[in-house]
């Protein structure tokens, strides 16, 4: 008899904050309250969000009780269906492949061979349950303020007068200094200029001046590699960019590029080799997130390494693929580069 056991687990937590999968690990819930996103002009309602402790392996008897009802079977039975669901949940993360739980999350095992778990969209808050994100746009009024006027007379009157935005005080200010528009356009085009002559190498500085003439063709092409490997990673979501920790990051991608194996498959043809690819290092939770979703959005499997460099804990996105000639090896470094334009080969065996 076997006993699918991934829908009580979502079911048990809309009724409970934690859940126990005895023998693995337990996933528990926190609460998050709505959210204003004040620059993509999002409302974000209530929700509860998922995390795993590998720690928590207790068996608090919940995922039992539900099977025993549903499928009416005995205690010994209901556990010995949870012991057959862990182990083949372990053996397909010993074999790196990721663990997906419908609706809930997936689990995989990062670099240092530590269980991760990204969660699902669906929110676990059941007095929020069913309400989407909202789109809001601002409404702008003009103020309108009194202002006193005392006659010479007795009586009082009021005047009242409209209080303009900073936008419509510009707008009335360029009118009146009709330079202004034409200094910021001359400003702007001089930048541009400026920028596309930089980019022809009109303004950099004449390095072979300032060598050694009698500098040996073989200091000069190790001088070449040393200024070409000094290299910044553009972060696309956020700019916590940095060329010292991005080197360091990339000697621990390739120190542990023997962790990183196919996810799709546990065997390779003799003829087909291995490529790993780094598409992204983020400090931001979020935004490592997000390029997870782009990865497999493209139909790649996203391989997260989570460590922690000064202090700062960093998340680098990786893409393995299979290879056997070297034109489909530069082909399917084609079809990344296009996608994502900071990819970078940290291993190729």
């Amino acid at each position: 008899m076997n006993i699918d056991i991934t829908p009580y687990i979502k079911e048990l937590l809309f009724e409970n904050n934690n859940l126990v999968i005895p023998g693995f690990g337990a996933l528990t819930l926190s609460y998050s309250p709505s959210t204003i996103d004040h620059v993509q002009g999002l409302l974000n309602p209530p929700s509860k969000s998922i995390n795993f402790d590998k720690n928590l392996v207790v068996n608090d008897g919940k995922l039992v009780n539900i099977i025993q009802e549903k499928h009416q079977v005995s205690t010994e039975e209901a556990n010995q269906q949870i012991a057959k669901f862990v182990n083949i949940m372990k053996d397909q993360l010993d074999r790196r492949e990721m663990v997906n739980i419908a609706n809930v999350g997936r689990l995989y095992k990062d670099f240092e061979n530590n269980v991760q778990f990204i969660p699902d969209s669906t929110n676990f808050n059941k007095e929020a349950f069913g309400l989407p994100t909202v789109n809001f746009y601002p409404i702008l009024r003009n103020k309108v303020t009194a202002e006193t006027i005392v006659p010479s007379g007795s009586s009082t009157s009021y005047k009242y007068t409209e209080k303009k935005s900073i936008f419509e005080r510009f707008k009335e200010y360029s009118r009146e200094n009709s330079w202004l528009p034409i200094g910021l356009i001359t400003a702007l085009l001089l930048t541009i200029g400026i920028f596309g002559l930089n980019k022809l190498g009109l303004f950099e500085n004449n390095s072979i001046a300032d060598k050694k003439v009698n500098e040996s063709p073989a200091e000069a092409i190790a001088s070449q590699e040393t200024s070409l490997a000094i290299d910044t990673p553009e972060d696309e979501l956020e700019a916590d960019n940095d060329a010292e920790d991005f080197a360091a990051d990339e000697a621990m991608a390739t120190a542990d590029d023997e962790d990183i194996v196919d996810t799709e498959s546990s065997t390779l043809s003799p003829n087909q080799r291995i490529a790993v690819v780094s598409v992204g290092i983020f400090g931001n939770k979020s935004n490592a997130q997000k390029r997870i979703e782009q990865v497999y959005e493209y139909g790649y499997d996203a391989l997260p390494n989570k460590y922690t460099k000064k202090g700062k804990e960093l998340t680098q996105i990786g893409i393995q693929f299979a290879f056997e000639t070297e034109s489909e090896f530069e082909e399917t470094m084609k079809h990344i580069r296009k996608r994502f334009k900071d990819a970078k080969v940290i291993r190729r065996e």
